[in-house]
C-alpha cells in the first residue's frame, strides 16, 4: 500500500504515516505554510515533541536527534496522516483562548493563544515531560 499523491499516479514513496502528500499542501508556491483557520481542517500545521533534557539517560541517547530528545513512541515530530489500513500517530486539533488587554488610553485588544490538543494516540501515552 502506498501513500495517495495528489500529484502523481507513480509511487511517492510516503508513508506509513506522513503530515501530507506534497510540499505544496502546506507550501502554496513553495511559500510559508498558511495560517490555520478556525473550524477548518489544520493543513499546515507541524506539531514538535521534544522531552525535557533533564530526563536524559543512558537509555535516553539513542533518542537524541538533530539536538533534541525524542519522545520515545512517536519521535520528534507528530505523523497525523497515515496510507490507509495504517492507524495515524494522533489526531491534532487547536483550541483557543481569548484575552482581552487594556491600554492606558482606555482601548482594548482581543487577543488569541493557541493549545494544540492531540488525541486519538495510537501508540500510547507521551512521555510525561514533552513539550
Amino acid at each position: 500500500m502506498i501513500a495517495p499523491s495528489l500529484k502523481t499516479t507513480a509511487r511517492d514513496g510516503l508513508g506509513p504515516l506522513f503530515n501530507t502528500n506534497s510540499c505544496e499542501s502546506c507550501h502554496v508556491r513553495d511559500g510559508r505554510g498558511l495560517p490555520h483557520v478556525r473550524n477548518n481542517p489544520l493543513v499546515a500545521l507541524l506539531v514538535r515533541l521534544s522531552v525535557d533534557s533533564e530526563t536524559n539517560n543512558d537509555d535516553d541517547d539513542k533518542l537524541i536527534r538533530h539536538g533534541v530528545i525524542a519522545d520515545a513512541a512517536y519521535g520528534n515530530q507528530i505523523q497525523h496522516r497515515s496510507i490507509p489500513g495504517v492507524i495515524a500517530e494522533a489526531t491534532v486539533t487547536l483550541e483557543w483562548s481569548e484575552t482581552i488587554i487594556n491600554f492606558p488610553d482606555g482601548s482594548s485588544a482581543q487577543l488569541r493563544q493557541p493549545k494544540i490538543i492531540l488525541s486519538r494516540l495510537a501508540y500510547g501515552e507521551l512521555h510525561e515531560k514533552v513539550a
